[in-house]
Formats: structure tokens, C-alpha cells, sequence
């Protein structure tokens, strides 16, 4: 009967845990923007920007590419991509740019697409969202940018929650072969 009981234990036990919980990765970003005008088109970006995170365990330093293009006359995104790095190795990078936004002086850029290299914890999406250190832009800075210029800001990114990691079927498995033992055992 002991077993019996662990054996229902376990096995309640490990369909409770049937997924593992989704956790983020969060990362500080800091620098200096430049920004540029194309034929009413608009474009910021910034290469090698510094980064810190305390959900992500580095090996080196870490740093930040990233690139907004956006119509000028509206803000609707054209195209965008992010891409982190750790001591210059890619650890997660998007080139889908899915939206963006500003208000309060606080733009937002919504990616899709993640790739993770370096963390099972990212998702697959990734949002940016940062401030300029200008607060003479105003509420809606992207619209107030002038061509030719550089901006310092500061922000963070986090990637969407990973999704849920289901066990592996091998559990099942073994389930069955627990079960399988603790009735043999009660005939036996």
C-alpha cells in the first residue's frame, strides 16, 4: 500500500509540473541615437550600445544594435531590428519590427521574431522602450527628431516570457513503467 501511495504521489506530483513556468530577460540600455531622413522616410539608429542585465548571466560585456525606420509623416513602421550581444557574440537578434509607439515622451518598439542564441529563457518577441535624455522633444519625440542629429537616451528591453517548456514524453514512459511495477508488486 506504501507504494501504491508514492507511486500516486509521484505521479500526481508530475502532472501538476506538466509545463515549466515562463520567466523574461530583461536588459538596461543606454547611449546615443543618430537619426536620418530619407525622402519622408525616417531612420534611428544606434550600433554598440552599452547594456546590463541581471537576468541574463554574461560572459563578457554586453551590447546593443538597434534600427527604427518609420515614415515620418505618421510613424507607421517600415522596418526594425534588434540584436543583442554578449563580448560581440550575437545572443538574441529580430529583424520585425511589429509596431510602434510613443506618448509621454516614451517610445515603445514592439519585435517579433526573436532569435535566441545565448538563453533558453527569451521569448519570441521582444519590447523596447526607452526615453531621450531631450525632454524638449516633447510627448511624441520621433515627430521632433531633427536630420543629421544624435540623441542620448536610456531604456530597457525585454523579451516576451519563454514559452511553456512541456516534459519530455520520456516521463510518460517512465510513468507508466512505475505504475506498471506497483501493480505487479499488489498482485505479486
Amino acid at each position: 500500500m506504501t507504494r501504491f501511495v508514492t507511486t500516486a504521489a509521484l505521479t500526481a506530483a508530475t502532472f501538476a509540473a506538466t509545463a515549466l513556468p515562463a520567466a523574461t530577460v530583461t536588459f538596461d540600455l543606454f547611449g546615443s541615437a543618430d537619426y536620418f531622413e530619407f525622402g519622408g522616410d525616417s531612420d534611428l539608429v544606434a550600433f554598440d550600445q552599452g547594456a546590463v542585465s541581471f537576468d541574463y548571466v554574461s560572459a563578457g560585456a554586453l551590447t546593443a544594435d538597434f534600427s527604427l525606420g518609420y515614415a515620418a509623416a505618421d510613424g507607421t513602421p517600415y522596418f526594425g531590428s534588434f540584436t543583442l550581444y554578449d563580448e560581440g557574440r550575437t545572443i538574441a537578434e529580430s529583424y520585425d519590427l511589429l509596431s510602434l509607439g510613443q506618448s509621454f515622451g516614451v517610445v515603445t518598439a514592439d519585435f517579433g521574431g526573436l532569435t535566441a542564441l545565448g538563453d533558453p529563457a527569451f521569448g519570441t518577441g521582444l519590447s523596447f522602450t526607452f526615453a531621450f535624455d531631450d525632454f524638449s522633444l516633447g510627448d511624441t519625440p520621433l515627430s521632433a527628431l531633427t536630420d543629421g542629429n544624435s540623441y542620448a537616451y536610456s531604456g530597457y528591453a525585454v523579451s516576451e516570457p519563454a514559452s511553456t517548456v512541456p516534459l519530455p514524453a520520456g516521463v510518460a514512459l517512465l510513468l507508466t513503467g512505475l505504475g506498471a511495477l506497483g501493480l505487479r508488486r499488489k498482485r505479486g
